[in-house]
């Protein structure tokens, strides 16, 4: 099956029929082993499409990263942190194991996931680490950050990444919309001048999700934030861990980052 695979990879639409009907496998595994190759290809070949401007990285008409671009970017991300491509929500517990629960796992499918648990889709948030294989947040191991104990964000990935450092990783993540703290605003500084002194972030933590500071938002409750690429499973919604079946913990190399665009333009937010 695997040089069936291979072949099929390397082939052409009218050559990928054939070896398919040659391979006298049954219609529904034929079809499952065509739709992985497709995959495959598709996600090896995303970051040359960008290149070359065969792949759309931006929708002009609203300048966010466009639908085909965030698609490609899973099936890549995958590929280089397992080896695969998803597709099947592993389900049961947090780290994977029980039965299987299978939950449609394309781009619009999450995203409509993550909207109804509470997540701003529209914005994606990184997270720049020199551990490259981060599961579960823990806010208590930030310490020493300006604004206290937190999962710290930015909306730049390469400020992200110069906290990752040449061997660690950038995690594109979501946060959630409510119970979030303001320190641009008056009242919410007061807010949080009075908690350091009685606690700090974790007396925070019991009315506000996220810290939202000038340059960074920080995250102090570990449910709040997920991978861009992740399952959003409703039965794990109150989860510390990030829940990114489709790549490992949705570790992203910012080379993978910039090749796909999910960079914005110079002077654009997304």
């Amino acid at each position: 099956m695997a040089s069936l695979l291979d072949a099929l990879m390397a082939t052409s639409e009218t050559a990928q029929a054939e070896a398919l009907n040659e391979s006298r496998l049954p219609p529904l595994l034929a079809a499952f082993i065509k739709l992985q190759a497709d995959r495959a290809k598709s996600a090896v070949t995303a970051p040359r499409d960008a290149y070359t401007g065969d792949l759309q990285v931006f929708d002009p008409a609203t300048g966010h990263v466009s639908q085909e671009a965030m698609d490609r970017a899973s099936g890549l991300a995958g590929l280089a942190m397992t080896g695969g491509l998803g597709g099947v929500s592993r389900g049961g517990s947090v780290l994977g194991s029980g039965p299987m629960r299978r939950l449609p796992m394309d781009e619009a499918s999450r995203m409509a996931r993550a909207a109804e648990q509470g997540f701003d889709t529209r914005k994606t948030f990184y997270h720049g680490s020199s551990d490259g294989s981060i599961t579960d947040v823990d806010p208590t191991r930030t310490v020493r950050g300006v604004y206290g104990e937190g999962f710290y964000t930015t909306r730049m990935p390469a400020k992200a990444d110069g906290y990752a450092g040449p061997e660690g990783s950038v995690y594109p993540v979501l946060l959630k919309r409510d119970r979030v703290l303001d320190l641009t605003t008056p009242e919410g500084r007061a807010i949080f001048d009075a908690a350091r002194g009685n606690g700090g972030n974790a007396v925070l933590a019991k009315d506000y999700d996220i810290i939202k500071a000038p340059g960074e938002t920080i995250v102090i409750n570990p449910s709040a934030v997920r991978s861009r690429f992740a399952e959003f499973d409703p039965e794990n919604r109150d989860s510390a861990n990030l829940l990114a079946s489709i790549a490992a913990a949705g570790a992203v190399p910012l080379g993978a980052v910039v090749n796909l665009g999910m960079m914005p333009p110079e002077g654009m937010t997304r």
